[in-house]
């Protein structure tokens, strides 16, 4: 079944695919320029840390040069010792220190060199022997440190053996903040006496530390710090991710799912201390906080931006396409809504196949559904679209149709616009009037028969009268008797003029008046027609003129009788409504042209005339 859609509206309009669409795409570009933000963020960030990788790597390796040195240093005094007599000849300058006491070999003692002691005071450093009687300053003068606080015989004892190679040197605490380097002097498992290198914590504090570069420390074997400069900077839960950190390594230290800062994490000595060098989040955001800002309110104004452009967009271009796309559902709508309510049927056929499209239901109650034994396959289907647009039908419920076509467009197709009209009353209605109009015609011809006959009938009798009364007007008469036949006389004329009348005018409906054209003189017949109204207007006192154009023709050919009735009536009119005055008769010669003239009669009074709203008529 074909019909003619009717779209529908909603009652309240819901946001628009294309406003949604508008959004998410305002939403994509923003995340797009988010995420270009914080590319470029993350690369200033990179940046940042590499150059502060770049300066941790260059202070651990300073720091590693000077614990290099005095681990050498140390090397050096270890193999300073040597067992001999003491009596023996030395170098010039070259100090004997004995360590002969307890646990030592007799005739051992130190060769210490005047350069090696300029080395000790240049390093910062200062020699100490341990053994069973305690700890004892050797040379490098002596420090402000608690020799109660280093590490004694039972300690060193305890790391003896835990170090593989030769010469090991091995890294002690020494007291709450400072570092020892340790080595036995003989070689066994449980030597009686320790050479102790001790190094000046303000000095070694600041080889380590570097400019700018965020805090540092340097870890025992155990993890704990020896030196350190994060005390207050870190937490338990980051001193636990750096203790976790064994070997050489940088990247982010994470704590408890948070970033606690980027850790440079370097080994030291061959004893598993670790230097550590760690940059805070708070540097980095300091670092970071011009291009931050810069990059916070470049993307604050592209949002600001981008919001302002969607609202622009819409207000100017989706709001007023769906405000018309509402409007061109509201025109289909009623247009569905007109053509299903028409006095006509109303069809649509594809141009090329005659296919039906559309159909409204008066159609559809007219040729009934579409089918092989409808009206649908009536002639007037193939005949659509040919010249002439008119084509008529009967139906099968011999309802007379009226087709009307015309060529348009329809959904991209050429299409054919069928209009139907009903037109079985009109035809009825054409058939009784025209039973009518011939009845008419009939009843008219009969009258007009009668009105002939009867005037023929009529006018007989009265040419007998008028004759009878000019033969009585010949006998002798007295003056009485003559105003008698005078009247009866002019009574019978009127009543001629009447019946002659009547018979022009049935003549003329029946289309049976024809002119007679004979010779006749103007002049005289002007002449003549006013001297028969002369004693008329004598008697109501006016005066009667003719006037004449000298350059009439003196014969014409024409119908005089005609002409003399015309005149006859407009000057009996002119005397009949005329009280005082004159009454003018004129004939003059309009046009001539070889042996054909124009002659033109003009009757004027001074009466009322006739009203204006008359003339017309």
């Amino acid at each position: 079944m074909f019909r003619f859609p009717r779209p529908s509206l909603p009652l309240v309009a819901p946001p628009t695919t294309a406003s949604v669409l508008l959004r998410w795409l305002t939403v994509c570009v923003f995340l797009c320029l988010a995420a270009a933000t914080g590319f470029y963020l993350l690369t200033a960030l990179t940046e940042d840390i590499s150059s502060h990788r770049r300066d941790m790597n260059a202070a651990a390796y300073r720091a590693q040069i000077y614990f290099d040195q005095r681990e050498a240093l140390l090397r050096y005094l270890g193999d300073s010792v040597v067992v001999g007599d003491p009596s023996a000849p030395s170098s010039e300058g070259v100090r004997q220190l004995p360590l002969d006491g307890p646990g030592g070999k007799p005739g051992q003692r130190l060769l210490l060199s005047p350069r090696a002691e300029h080395t000790l005071q240049t390093l910062q450093t200062h020699l100490l022997l341990v053994d069973a009687q305690g700890t004892h300053w050797l040379a490098g003068g002596q420090a402000d440190v608690d020799i109660a606080g280093l590490p004694t015989l039972h300690v060193l004892r305890q790391r003896s053996g835990t170090l593989a190679g030769t010469d090991p040197v091995y890294w002690l605490r020494a007291g709450d903040a400072g570092v020892a380097l340790a080595q036995p002097v003989q070689a066994g498992p449980q030597p009686g006496q320790w050479l102790m290198l001790l190094l000046d914590s303000a000095a070694a504090s600041d080889m380590i530390d570097g400019q700018g570069i965020g805090g540092y420390a340097l870890l025992d074997r155990d993890g704990q710090p020896a030196l350190s400069s994060l005390a207050p900077r870190l937490d338990s839960a980051g001193w636990k991710a750096l203790q976790q950190r064994q070997d050489d390594s940088f990247g982010v230290l994470w704590s408890t799912g948070l970033p606690r800062g980027v850790a440079l994490v370097k080994g030291v000595g061959n004893d598993g201390w670790r230097l550590v060098y760690h940059l805070p989040p708070r540097l980095l955001l300091g670092d970071m906080a011009t291009s931050l800002l810069i990059s916070s309110a470049l993307l604050l104004l592209a949002g600001i931006a981008l919001r302002l452009l969607r609202h622009r967009v819409d207000r100017q271009l989706i709001q007023p396409a769906l405000l018309q796309h509402r409007r061109l559902l509201e025109s289909l709508d009623f247009s569905s809504t007109v053509i299903d309510l028409a006095p006509v049927g109303i069809c649509v056929l594809r141009r090329s196949d005659r296919q039906l499209l559309l159909s409204n239901q008066l159609l559809r109650d007219w040729l009934g559904e579409e089918g092989t034994d409808s009206d649908w396959q009536a002639p007037w289907r193939g005949h659509a679209g040919e010249r002439g647009r008119g084509l008529e039908f009967t139906a099968r419920d011999g309802r007379q149709l009226q087709v009307l076509h015309a060529a348009c467009r329809y959904q991209d197709d050429d299409v054919l616009l069928c209009v139907f009209h009903d037109i079985s009353r009109h035809r009825q209605a054409q058939a009784a009037l025209s039973s009518a109009r011939q009845a008419a015609d009939a009843a008219n011809q009969a009258k007009s028969a009668f009105l002939a006959t009867m005037s023929h009938e009529i006018r007989t009798p009265l040419y007998g009268v008028l004759g009878t009364l000019e033969l009585l007007g010949r006998t002798p008469l007295d003056a009485r008797q003559s105003q008698y036949l005078r009247t009866i006389e002019s009574s019978s004329s009127v009543l001629l003029q009447l019946i002659s009348d009547v018979l022009d005018v049935s003549k003329i409906e029946s289309g049976q008046l024809s002119l007679e054209p004979a010779s006749f003189s103007p002049r005289e017949l002007t002449e003549s027609v006013l001297r028969s109204f002369a004693a008329a207007a004598t008697r109501k006192g006016l005066q009667v003129l003719v006037c004449t154009d000298p350059r009439l023709p003196t014969r014409v050919l024409g119908d005089a009788d005609r002409i003399r009735q015309v005149l006859g009536n407009l000057l009996s009119n002119a005397i009949k409504f005329t009280e005082h005055g004159r009454v003018v008769l004129r004939v003059r010669l309009v046009q001539r042209e070889g042996e054909s003239s124009v002659l033109a009669w003009q009757v004027t009074d001074t009466g009322v005339g006739i009203a204006n709203e008359e003339q017309a008529r």
